[in-house]
């Protein structure tokens, strides 16, 4: 994370003539103050947030139900049953997921 910040915050300043890299005293004080560690920290809680949202928008009871047709415990089973990966669910198009709900739904009633 400090890393990305420092690539962000050095730059290129032909100043005086000469091309040579600078950092203000303001990027340093964001990467190493406390206030700075704080921002960086509540920027990746909201990400997490926005990724368990958008999990949950996409993988859920509804969706599981509407494309195996199965309710109640029988569709809570094949939830528990099929615990799709987090990156799966994030970066799969809607026909991959419906597909890989699919093959764990054939897979459970076959067993």
């Amino acid at each position: 994370m400090k890393k990305n910040a420092i690539n962000r915050m050095v730059g290129m300043s032909p100043s005086n003539g000469q091309p040579g890299m600078t950092l203000s005293i303001d990027a340093l004080w964001e990467i190493f103050s406390k206030e700075g560690k704080s921002k960086r920290k509540l920027a990746g809680l909201q990400q997490k947030e926005l990724e368990e949202y958008y999990l949950n928008a996409r993988y859920n009871k509804e969706y599981v139900g509407y494309v195996t047709k199965l309710q109640g415990k029988d569709l809570d089973r094949l939830i528990e049953f099929c615990p799709l990966p987090k990156d799966f669910i994030l970066r799969s198009t809607d026909y991959e997921l419906t597909y890989a709900i699919l093959q764990c739904y054939r897979e459970f009633m076959g067993r």
